[in-house]
């Protein structure tokens, strides 16, 4: 609002040019200068208030100005939203009840992502709108990134009982020709336990554990459950690395030999080093550490490979791997092409990928970001490791070709009985300490937003202060 001073300043401080009298003969007057003449007087007062108004617009424009007044609406209403199971849980009957009657809507949510879910809802509906919803506390049906939003939001939660363990068999492998090693995975309010169990290679039941043989495939059934194939053939890996990163291959074939000590696995583990590439045999996994893209035609269903650029310094962590510090890492020479779907599966502290998974030709292909190598990361020294290489090397999701349609919980969802705390579930504040979006009697407040009715008067306010400034110095010049 000082900035109005500007234009009185410049009116006071106008200098007017000093009147020329025409005289037929200046022989008898003495030579001297024009002089400016300076007038305290203010002039033109529609000239000064133009400009001062358009000061005043720009300083209103820029403070964002909005208009909120009361609805013409007698009360406001809401959305109720949940699974139907939540809903009708006694403890909230009366709520429920009593929310329907004052006009609430009923907007039921399948067994699905419920963050997704609210984001969708939270599009769709007025932005005056309260939510009240209604779900469990599964931690497998809140995936992804938590959501931020402004709306008034009641988050109510059910949950199962404390006892609550369900088991199942995660996977089952042929270790020797007469033993088969069962992954039993049991889950239960405060996580999930794997544990593993030895069977003999043949029909027969072993406690809870059955073993059966049908179209000479053998398989393994927990309880009622469906059975799980054994996996008879053996997991062949070959590690291929250029001499400047043989330790690098040091370092993953001795992460899978300690996981093939501990989980008994049937892993057939080669390697080789140089620039010979017949040395690499047909494998099911192949790691290729070098920074020179890897052939096309390499015999393998899944690779895993450096990833060519720029060795750029940083001082961050991995997540999911406590205490692994990341130092060094690469900054691809190509920029990623949007159109291809990629999943990050590991990520540093700032959320940026460190490793990319990708579907090309039929071929899973993982781009590592970094090196093994305790000069780029502390990765190699952590007892993590070798569980990350796991599930890299055993997890058949983990396609990365991430699919665009929102589907139910698989069996495996069901299954986690792992629970958040309520404080994790409801969404973040976008605004906090914002102004209410509701006014007396609990009636909505409408929003207007007078941003284009202040361009539009700053125009108008413009184009007359230049018209008007115009014919002002055309009468000044022509006397």
């Amino acid at each position: 609002m000082a900035g109005i001073a500007f234009p009185v300043i410049i009116h006071l401080w106008n200098n007017k040019q000093g009147k020329v009298l025409r005289i037929g003969s200046i022989a008898l007057l003495e030579k001297g200068s024009r002089r400016q003449a300076r007038s305290n007087r203010i002039t033109q007062w529609w000239l000064l208030l133009l400009r001062c108004l358009l000061l005043l617009l720009l300083a209103l424009l820029l403070s964002a100005p909005i208009w909120r007044i009361v609805s013409k609406t007698e009360k406001a209403t809401g959305w109720m939203l949940g699974t139907t199971a939540a809903i009708h849980q006694a403890a909230y009957k009366t709520l429920t009840d009593s929310l329907l009657k004052r006009g609430y809507e009923w907007h039921r949510w399948q067994d699905s992502n419920y963050w997704d879910l609210f984001r969708a809802a939270d599009r769709e509906a007025p932005a005056t709108l309260p939510f009240y919803i209604f779900t469990d506390r599964r931690q497998a049906a809140f995936r992804g990134e938590r959501p931020v939003s402004g709306r008034s939001t009641h988050w109510f939660t059910t949950m199962p009982s404390a006892d609550s363990t369900h088991q199942w068999i995660g996977r089952a492998w042929l270790c020797s020709p007469d033993s088969i090693r069962v992954l039993i995975e049991s889950s239960r309010l405060t996580g999930t336990i794997y544990r593993y169990q030895m069977l003999p290679a043949r029909p027969g039941a072993s406690q809870s554990l059955q073993v059966r043989l049908s179209n000479r495939r053998l398989l393994v059934a927990l309880d009622s459950q469906a059975p799980v194939m054994v996996d008879t053939a053996p997991l062949r890996i070959f590690i291929y690395a250029d001499r400047a990163h043989n330790n690098d291959s040091r370092y993953v074939a001795g992460a899978i030999r300690a996981w093939q000590q501990f989980t008994r696995q049937n892993i057939v583990l080669q390697s080789s080093s140089g620039k010979d590439l017949n040395t690499v045999l047909p494998s099911d996994w192949i790691f290729w550490l070098c920074p020179t893209p890897p052939p096309a035609n390499l015999p393998a269903h899944t690779i895993l490979c450096y990833e060519p650029g720029r060795d750029v310094s940083v001082d961050t962590w991995m997540q999911g791997a406590p205490g692994v510090a990341i130092s060094r890492r690469i900054e691809p020479d190509v920029a990623g092409d949007g159109s291809k779907k990629q999943q990050a599966i590991w990520k540093d502290g700032f959320g940026r990928p460190l490793l990319i998974g990708e579907t090309r030709s039929g071929k899973r292909i993982f781009h590592y970001l970094s090196h093994f190598d305790p000069a780029w990361n502390g990765l190699v020294w952590s007892p993590r490791f070798p569980l990350l290489l796991q599930e890299l090397l055993t997890n058949p999701a983990l396609m990365a070709e991430p699919s665009t349609e929102e589907t139910p919980l698989s069996s495996a969802g069901d299954r986690d009985l792992r629970v958040l705390d309520p404080e994790q579930i409801a969404p973040q504040k976008s605004l906090p300490g914002s102004v209410t979006n509701w006014g007396p009697g609990g009636r909505p407040l409408q929003t207007i937003d007078l941003a284009p009715a202040c361009w539009i008067l700053i125009l108008l306010v413009f184009v007359a202060e230049r018209i008007l400034s115009f014919r002002s110095s055309k009468i000044k010049t022509d006397g």
